[in-house]
């Protein structure tokens, strides 16, 4: 019993490698960026910037929705 789960974990995870890339190919081939890429060039950019340095509020729209991600970049 334990080896058909096993068998069963492996074809579904197996399924979803191949979903994710077949996905991430499409974006690539578009030139587009899902959220989880833009936030992080949007932390990759914001690092060792001075951009926001006189900036001292930000207002955010939806803050209880955030992700740690975001939350990271926004920490930047």
């Amino acid at each position: 019993m334990n080896n058909q789960k096993d068998y069963v974990l492996t074809r579904k995870t197996e399924d979803l490698i191949k979903i994710y890339n077949a996905y991430q190919q499409k974006l690539s081939s578009l030139n587009l960026m899902d959220m989880d890429d833009i936030i992080k060039v949007a932390v990759e950019n914001v690092e060792g910037t001075s951009y926001f340095e006189n900036v001292a509020l930000f207002i955010i729209d939806g803050y209880i929705d955030i992700f740690k991600s975001e939350k990271n970049c926004l920490r930047q």
